[in-house]
């Protein structure tokens, strides 16, 4: 045992004894006089002297609690118990530190200012980007059962290539629901795909929203009707089931039941009987639908049968608890089903179920009805949503500390008059839940004031009513209190951890821990806010690659122009199509059925190779007409294209890609396609020219081996392709406007640029950016802010030092020099780690495009320099200030 040190034991019992509120240092000094006298009788009597230190202290000072209370009522002159013997709920001061609270607020107005700004900043941009990621989710949600129902979706494989597609053969559908008493209900439908002009008499409609749908859609989804039967809606042909919006549009009236519709799209014009109105339908789903066409109406009975004809298909189980089990009977669905079908075309496929709420944030699989949300974009908006609100938080911690050689003076009055630890923690808290609440107040009106331009960026359809609801309001004031307690948790305990001794008499210094504590803190503002920096820098090269890629053909002087479904336009469009030909300022002109903006789904295709063998190839094929490849100016490599004066019949081109990946760059215009198209007799067609690769969709996608075959006829193909001079774009619309005047007076001549329709593929990525651009610039505010923060805690800690070396002729240079130099290190350390971490994300979203950009040593270490820039600012805000200060004014009490 070591030697008794009674000094150090005395200096720990006063220290303890001290934190008691009703021990004084005077009465400290009368105990610690009895301790002695005490101590020293028992070292008398032959005590060690640890054993009489301990005993002196059980004799001078049996009970604090009792012996501090007996003080007090000497001192105090009464017999009221003593503060901390009341037994008070800290609730019911509530009024009193919301008083208090104001008044702290109003005296340190630039803290409140700075605090309150920062904090409206990221709640109101939080909650919007809460409420557009909530929206995402929200997908398919609103239909009963929701959670039982499921995608049924083929995973084919053919020549090792995995084509996932979202529709499965008609009979896949009432296969599963005989063969698996979990399927409790099951419905098939089809997007129609091309503008659908519905009609009333004079009034006329288009839409591209019109949906082939069995007779048991209704008993899937939940979707209300207004009028009509939904048992029976869609059991017969040539029926139609309608919104109640589109009733409005062709009848000005929604008691439509019994009407008629002239129907004119892929099928042949008809009437159709409306035997159902929708209403109430939420357009958040992956399909939203405006009409729905009995199923008997565009299928024939024999396609019924055909596992090669396709549909969307969904099926109800008993319970969704039940998919892992039927998952695991596929193998012997597919056994018994699919290996005969996908064996005829070389392959092989199974069922994939895919629930019904995940489709609308899952990968696409060929085939979709229309372009999908992005789950990985969704989970970086959140994930950057939940670093904003926490460096909102480091701003508080930080801006509130750096307050504590004020607030410490404050703390050491208070206890000494009686207020308990706990007490100054609650009036701290409720003074950061205070600036939360106004805040949030502030927020709700700054996310109202900003709506309309956060509908356009995100692309939401919000109205105001709808965005100010309780749940809203409440959501966002709840959100703010949280946020203020959580903020306010750690400058509480922080600020009341002084002891009234040593802040009255001036001596606090902030503790080791704190300091690294709030060091640390402002690293990570600067690693998120470089990561998030070296992000949009990297999206932004990204979209600009891709909206400048070459596709392969001249987007920027195509012209398509879309044809109404009107037989007599159809007939007339040969004529229409020769007259422009000849027209000087047009380079060339085609029709097609395919879009040049959306992919086209592959097939497999019984080809012949140039040396003779028999392939399967796996091909995306498009049908067009003559003269398309000048039409779109795409560059032939070999052979020749489609020329309107010499005989195409059954002839074909490729693309470079289907060379490469199937080996026929030698000797190419020898392969022959042998097409079964008609499944009586197989028909060979000839290669006639290959094309250079040219994109369909978006450019980002990886080029895949396609098929351009042509075909004569005119009658269902509704896009016409006109490509113009460049040097005389002006003139050559007026040459079309005026033969499409003379040529088709009762229809409106509708075209748009290619190129405008290739942009707007892109805007789901732009809204993406939009909405990281305004986070970046965020959380670099909120950056500044903290910087402020940490710079003021610094500049009040060196106050002194500032002034003497201010007076030993320092200039203000040299201050701010001083200042600066731990935010350097600081940032440095930052940038180190922010690197790999902006690096490895970027890597990671660049994955999810097979056409990409290489990431560039800019775009990392631009991040550097745009992080110093700000962090001057904030350091040349507060530095030069204290720079600045009279140093007699810092050291006039010393």
């Amino acid at each position: 045992m070591g030697v008794f040190d009674l000094e150090k034991a005395l200096a720990t019992w006063r220290k303890e004894i001290l934190k008691h509120p009703g021990i004084e240092p005077g009465f400290a000094e009368e105990i610690e006089s009895n301790l002695l006298d005490r101590f020293e009788d028992f070292v008398e009597k032959g005590y060690e002297e640890l054993e009489a230190f301990e005993e002196g202290k059980k004799k001078a000072m049996p009970d604090l609690q009792v012996l501090a209370s007996e003080y007090y009522r000497a001192r105090s002159n009464s017999n009221k118990k003593a503060p901390w013997e009341r037994k008070t709920i800290i609730m019911s001061k509530l009024p009193l530190f919301i008083k208090a609270s104001f008044r702290n607020l109003y005296k340190r107005k630039g803290y409140a200012a700075l605090n309150i700004f920062g904090s409206v900043v990221s709640i109101s941009m939080s909650f919007l980007i809460w409420f557009y990621v909530q929206d995402q989710k929200s997908y398919d949600q609103h239909f009963e059962n929701a959670d039982q129902i499921f995608r049924v979706i083929y995973d084919v494989t053919i020549n090792g290539e995995k084509i996932p597609q979202a529709d499965v053969g008609q009979p896949v559908g009432p296969a599963l629901m005989s063969d698996y008493p979990e399927v409790i209900d099951v419905t098939r439908i089809r997007r129609i795909g091309l503008v659908t002009n519905l009609g009333n008499g004079e009034k006329k409609f288009d839409t591209e929203d019109v949906f082939v749908a069995d007779e048991r859609f209704f008993n899937v989804f939940n979707v209300e009707l207004s009028a009509g039967n939904s048992a029976t809606a869609l059991n017969e042909p040539n029926t139609i089931v309608i919104s109640e919006d589109l009733a409005m549009r062709l009848f000005g009236r929604v008691d439509v039941l019994g009407e008629v519709v002239q129907y004119s799209s892929v099928m042949p014009e008809r009437d159709m009987k409306i035997t159902g109105v929708m209403t109430n339908l939420n357009p958040h789903t992956h399909i939203p639908y405006q009409a729905l066409v009995s199923y008997s109406t565009y299928f024939y009975e024999s396609d019924l049968s055909n596992w090669l004809r396709k549909s969307y298909t969904y099926v109800e189980l008993n319970d969704a608890e039940n998919i892992d089990g039927l998952r695991g009977k596929m193998p012997d669905f597919k056994e018994k089903y699919l290996d005969q079908v996908f064996e005829k075309i070389g392959g092989e496929g199974i069922l994939l179920f895919q629930p019904l709420t995940d489709i609308y944030l899952d990968e696409p699989y060929l085939g979709e009805p229309y372009p999908l949300g992005d789950r990985s974009n969704n989970q970086i908006l959140t994930i950057v949503m939940s670093f904003l609100i926490f460096m909102s938080i480091i701003n508080y911690v930080n801006l509130a500390t750096a307050q504590s050689v004020d607030r410490a003076l404050e703390v050491g009055i208070r206890k000494t008059l009686g207020s308990s630890r706990l007490s100054l923690i609650f009036q701290f808290l409720t003074e950061s839940v205070l600036l939360a609440l106004v805040s949030g107040l502030l927020a709700l009106v700054i996310c109202v004031a900003v709506l309309p331009s956060f509908s356009y960026i995100s692309g939401l359809d919000i109205s105001l009513n709808n965005f100010l609801s309780s749940r809203t309001i409440i959501t966002i004031l709840g959100f703010s209190v949280l946020t203020g307690l959580l903020a306010g948790v750690y400058p509480a305990i922080y600020l009341t951890s002084y002891l009234p001794k040593a802040v009255l008499k001036g001596k606090r210094s902030s503790t080791r821990s704190g300091g690294l504590l709030r060091k640390s803190l402002i690293v990570i503002q600067y690693v998120t806010a470089s990561t998030l920096i070296i992000s949009v820098l990297v999206i932004i090269a990204q979209i600009r690659f891709i909206k400048t890629k070459e596709v392969g053909f001249d987007k920027d002087n195509v012209i398509e122009v879309s044809l109404p479904n009107d037989p007599n336009v159809l007939k007339r469009v040969g004529v229409f199509v020769e007259e422009l030909r000849a027209y000087p300022f047009i380079r060339g002109v085609a029709n097609s059925q395919q879009d040049l903006n959306s992919f086209r789904g592959a097939g497999s295709q019984q080809m012949i190779s140039p040396n003779g063998e028999e392939v399967r190839a796996t091909m995306s094929y498009i049908e067009v007409g003559a003269g398309f490849f000048e039409a779109i100016g795409a560059t032939m490599t070999q052979g020749r294209g489609f020329d309107p004066k010499m005989n195409n019949e059954r002839t074909f081109v490729m693309n470079e890609t289907a060379l490469k990946v199937y080996g026929w760059n030698e000797n190419a215009l020898d392969v022959v396609w042998q097409n079964d198209y008609n499944r009586n007799e197989i028909v060979p067609w000839k290669a006639i020219g290959v094309v250079k690769d040219f994109y369909l969709g978006e450019s980002f996608n990886e080029n895949v081996p396609m098929m351009i075959y042509y075909a004569s006829r005119y009658g269902q193909r509704t896009k016409l392709f006109i490509r113009i001079d460049s040097e005389a774009n002006r003139e050559a619309v007026q040459q079309i406007e005026t033969l499409w005047e003379a040529q088709f007076s009762e229809h409106p001549l509708v075209f748009e640029y290619v190129k405008d329709k290739l942009n707007r593929l892109y805007k789901g990525d732009e809204r993406f950016l939009d909405l990281i651009l305004c986070l970046a610039g965020i959380i670099v505010f909120i950056t500044i802010i903290g910087i402020i923060g940490l710079i003021s805690f610094t500049t009040e800690q060196r106050k002194k030092e500032i002034a003497l070396r201010k007076i030993c002729g320092a200039t203000v240079n040299s201050i701010l020099l001083l200042l600066s130099r731990q935010f350097t290190v600081l940032l440095t350390i930052a940038t180190v780690i922010a690197i790999p971490i902006g690096y490895y994300l970027s890597t990671e979203w660049l994955s999810n495009y097979a056409q990409r950009i290489n990431l560039s040593l800019w775009q990392i270490v631009l991040a550097i320099p745009i992080c110093v820039v700000f962090t001057g600012v904030a350091i040349l805000y507060r530095s030069f200030k204290a720079a600045r200060e009279n140093p007699i004014e810092s050291i006039r009490y010393e």
